[in-house]
């Protein structure tokens, strides 16, 4: 007989390390947005903060399918600190503009990779940090 334990698997939503040759990039992977990503975040850009090492950041939105409009929202006002996020238009064409929600964190050189696979979310985000001149993306044409 064999007895099974069901559990919780807990998957999150942002993953992180120190890289580089003198340890001094901060690697951040967002795989989904959903309400614990930027609970996450804040907690891996409050670990960069305490390393005076890190001097810049690498921020992976490859594959990411995108999620929750607000948790792009938040996690690119913790790049972009001023300015839009992301402008949303209605079916009746009235347009309404989200602007960022300010940081408190500082602005490390930022560098965002996309792929085909980054959508959505992934895509407010990259956008908003591209047009506000705050970093550069590298890699491929996202999926829209």
């Amino acid at each position: 007989e064999i007895t099974i334990i069901r559990d919780i698997i807990e998957v999150k939503a942002v993953k992180n390390k120190v890289m580089g040759k003198n340890n001094n990039l901060g690697y951040i992977r967002i795989t989904t947005f959903n309400v614990n990503t930027e609970p996450e975040l804040k907690e891996v850009l409050n670990e960069f903060k305490k390393d005076s090492n890190i001097q810049g950041i690498i921020l992976d939105l490859r594959n990411n399918p995108g999620g929750l409009l607000d948790s792009a929202i938040e996690v690119a006002s913790k790049f972009v600190v001023e300015g839009p996020i992301v402008h949303i238009k209605d079916r009746d064409g009235i347009v309404a503009t989200i602007e960022s929600r300010g940081n408190k964190y500082p602005q490390w050189p930022l560098f965002v990779l996309v792929n085909k696979g980054s959508a959505s979310a992934s895509e407010i985000v990259a956008g908003a940090v591209q047009d506000s001149g705050r970093g550069k993306l590298l890699g491929e044409r996202t999926f829209g």
